[in-house]
């Protein structure tokens, strides 16, 4: 995956990395933000079945605490990476 520092390239790379199928296989950082992935087993499972999905809300849950949850999370994630 090149280009790490872009967040949906930087969303895809948490999306290998939560799926426990792909394994960080390793990082180049002179002047690019590289990460390289291998397989680690097959997946014969549905979307719904994976460990990313299943951690992600429903993006139409419109109840207080998630509505303070998405507003903290989008101020605070610029300052994570």
């Amino acid at each position: 995956m090149d280009n790490v520092e872009l967040r949906p390239v930087r969303e895809h790379c948490e999306f290998l990395e939560e799926n426990e199928v792909y394994g960080l296989a390793g990082i180049v950082i002179d002047g690019y933000f590289v990460r390289f992935y291998e397989k680690k087993a097959d997946q014969e499972r549905e979307w719904v079945d994976q460990r990313y999905s299943q951690a992600k809300r429903d993006p139409c849950d419109w109840r207080l605490s998630t509505r303070i949850r998405r507003k903290l999370s989008k101020l605070l994630k610029p300052y994570l990476y």
